[in-house]
């Protein structure tokens, strides 16, 4: 059996104001940080006409993600 693409959605570049915002906001808080690039098809990628967009990931407990019981990491206090 061979798989077909059936849509594409070329990925988006989140708008640089955004991510020096959130950076910024990040290391205030004195929280570790990167830029790295996304190709997940998240609602921002259909938004991305309409208005700039961020998008801040969460790390998950144990690397999970996107699975029954994954959990994410939470900073009490913020």
């Amino acid at each position: 059996m061979k798989a077909e693409a059936s849509l594409r959605i070329d990925p988006e570049v989140a708008d640089p104001r955004i991510r020096d915002i959130v950076a910024t906001a990040a290391s205030r808080l004195g929280l570790t940080h990167t830029t790295t690039p996304s190709g997940a098809g998240h609602d921002a990628q259909v938004m991305a006409s309409a208005a700039p967009f961020g998008m801040i990931f969460v790390p998950s407990q144990e690397g999970l993600s996107h699975v029954p019981g994954f959990r994410s990491i939470c900073i009490s206090g913020y």
